[in-house]
C-alpha cells in the first residue's frame, strides 16, 4: 500500500496503489484527501487510482465524503484510474456530476489545467 501525492503545476495528485480494504491504508488516504482539501484547500485534486486492486466500501465512504466537501467548497476533486468493477459501483453510488472519472492520468490533468480556479 501506497499513497504519494505529486504537484504538478496547480493539480494536487493523490496516487493510491494496492488494496485499500478499511484499514490503516484508507485512514491514510482519508488523512491525505482531508489534508489537501481542509488544511491547504487546494483547488485541484485528482485521484489517480491506477495502481490500486481494490477499493472496499469504506475507501469508497471516504471518497464520497471528500467529494462532498469538495461540491460544498467549490474544490474540484476528480479520479481517474478505476478498474470497471470499481467503476460500476461509483456508477450505482451516483455521486453527481462534479466527481468527474477519467480512464487516464493524463486525460484528467490537462483537463484539471483547462478550468478556472472559482470553477468546476
Amino acid at each position: 500500500m501506497a499513497i504519494r501525492i505529486e504537484q504538478l503545476g496547480d493539480v494536487s495528485v493523490v496516487v493510491a496503489e494496492g488494496m485499500f480494504k478499511g484499514g490503516s491504508e484508507t485512514t491514510e488516504l482519508d488523512d491525505v484527501l482531508r489534508k489537501l482539501m481542509v488544511e491547504e484547500k487546494r483547488p485541484k485534486i485528482l485521484l489517480d487510482v491506477t495502481g490500486t486492486d481494490f477499493l472496499g466500501s469504506s475507501a469508497i465512504g471516504v471518497i464520497g465524503a471528500a467529494h462532498g466537501h469538495a461540491r460544498d467548497h467549490k474544490l474540484n476533486l476528480w479520479i481517474c484510474g478505476m478498474q470497471r468493477r470499481v467503476q460500476a459501483v461509483f456508477d450505482l453510488m451516483q455521486f453527481g456530476p462534479e466527481l468527474r472519472v477519467f480512464e487516464s492520468n493524463r486525460e484528467a490533468i490537462e483537463a484539471l489545467r483547462g478550468i478556472e480556479l472559482d470553477g468546476r
